[in-house]
């Protein structure tokens, strides 16, 4: 970020076009930033898989300098939907998963039995692992190889359960290079490229787990860049 206007700036400006007033001045700013930063949605045309986007579009067509020509971050829907927090942390009996620690359906399963809670077609579905709360603040820690993060037959359980979004307090909601080849961002490609389920990623999810609170309403709004990747977001879980 940077500021490219000062209050000071202002009024000098106003002085010298002859203009007087009450010395009203104004600092503004420019900011640069990737979509992909702190809490946002990934849009549809975030992943391709070879050149094939969500719907058969092709990412050589879609993709441009300018932005995306379809599926682009305008299109992200605000949700308003029930919320389901699968506290697999708690699963663990700890507060934080290890790196490595992969977080597969039968987890997702054994999550909902112990909160007694059955995911519903259009519900977003929230991972907990504990990951954001103990390392956002540290950058090389909180992305480092092996974080804790949903496989793809978790991600599969969850699309057959009709969730509209999957959510989870780490970098990229599955754990890229955990896998490894063919599945590096497997998670990404069944949800986003061929099931059209949408990804929130660095979602704070642990005042839900300290709530113990499975159930809620959850609301978010992305900004709508157009052409976007992805879209910065304000999600909200009203207990």
């Amino acid at each position: 970020m940077t500021v490219y206007l000062t209050p000071e700036q202002t009024q000098r400006n106003l002085r010298q076009a002859g203009i007087e007033g009450d010395d009203i001045g104004f600092a503004l700013e420019r900011v640069e930033m990737d979509l992909h930063t702190g809490t946002h949605v990934d849009a549809l045309g975030h992943v391709a898989i070879g050149d094939t986007l969500y719907g058969g579009l092709s990412a050589r067509e879609v993709v441009q300098l300018s932005g995306l020509t379809h599926l682009g971050s305008e299109t992200i829907p605000t949700f308003v939907s029930r919320g389901v927090l699968l506290d697999i942390a708690r699963l663990d009996a700890v507060s934080t998963l290890p790196v490595g620690r992969s977080v597969t359906a039968a987890d997702l399963r054994r999550a909902l039995a112990a909160a007694d809670v059955a995911l519903q077609p259009g519900d977003v579905a929230l991972v907990h692992t504990g990951w954001l709360a103990a390392h956002y603040d540290d950058a090389s820690r909180y992305a480092q190889v092996g974080f804790p993060g949903l496989t793809v037959d978790a991600a599969d359980y969850l699309i057959e359960h009709g969730v509209v979004a999957i959510g989870c307090d780490n970098g990229a909601v599955e754990s890229p290079g955990l896998s490894g080849p063919p599945d590096l961002f497997g998670v990404h490609q069944r949800c986003l490229t061929e099931a059209g389920v949408f990804l929130i990623e660095n979602v704070r999810t642990q005042e839900l787990a300290d709530a113990n609170a499975p159930e809620f309403a959850f609301f978010c709004a992305s900004v709508k860049h157009q052409g976007g990747t992805g879209g910065p977001s304000r999600p909200i879980a009203l207990i």
